[in-house]
């Protein structure tokens, strides 16, 4: 899902060129194209270095294994930091919204402590500015392709005509239209980080249409 290697590409700019950027490769089908926020990703390491003095310290994961931010007992933040908090978060946001969504669960976790977050949410969303900044030419891959799943097998076979619903039939419009267009597939993951942010979990599903 995620790409690490380096490619030049054409910038497509979406809104302020210094907040919100993506760059797209094209390619032939069933290849990779690209779509990474490098100028979104610069802007705020930039800003966590102004901020902190140092540039952010890299990590392998978004949240650290076993982290309960729900438990955290540390003081309360100022003001001040409470809008640095908000802040980070707001960014992160923008990361998920332009491709980045490994960081999706981890910052659905922390977004829920924005009105009254602690000294340990914010160390926990620079951890996240540190993870972008180690995975920084991590992108999107697209596929225009109708995906190969024959190295999966023959899917099983299910008799769903006596189920729990009882014997219907379906319905079918009559007057539907002719379909138009090439052939597509549908392909849909479905996972949960479960509770892991007590008392909630965070279900998580992606589509991918072709």
């Amino acid at each position: 899902m995620l790409s690490e290697r380096s490619t030049d590409t054409n910038s497509k700019v979406l809104g302020p060129s210094r907040i919100i950027s993506v760059a797209i490769t094209s390619v032939t089908p069933m290849e990779p194209s690209t779509q990474v926020q490098r100028p979104t990703l610069t802007s705020l390491v930039e800003s966590y270095k102004r901020t902190f003095g140092v540039t952010p310290k890299g990590f392998s994961s978004p949240l650290g294994k076993n982290d309960h931010p729900e438990l955290d007992s540390l003081e309360e933040l100022g003001t001040g930091e409470i809008t640095l908090f908000q802040s980070h978060i707001g960014c992160l946001q923008w990361c998920v919204t332009l491709g980045r969504f490994d960081i999706a669960t981890a910052v659905m976790a922390m977004s829920r402590y924005r009105v009254s977050p602690r000294k340990g949410h914010l160390e926990q969303t620079k951890q996240m500015i540190g993870y972008l900044r180690k995975f920084k030419l991590g992108s999107v891959r697209v596929r225009t392709g109708i995906p190969d799943y024959s190295y999966l097998g023959k899917s099983p076979e299910y008799d769903w005509m006596n189920s729990v619903y009882g014997d219907v039939l379906e319905e079918v419009p009559k007057d539907a239209p002719a379909p138009l267009g090439k052939t597509v597939m549908t392909t849909t993951y479905v996972d949960a980080n479960l509770y892991h942010n007590l008392p909630l979990d965070v279900p998580s599903r992606v589509l991918f249409i072709s």
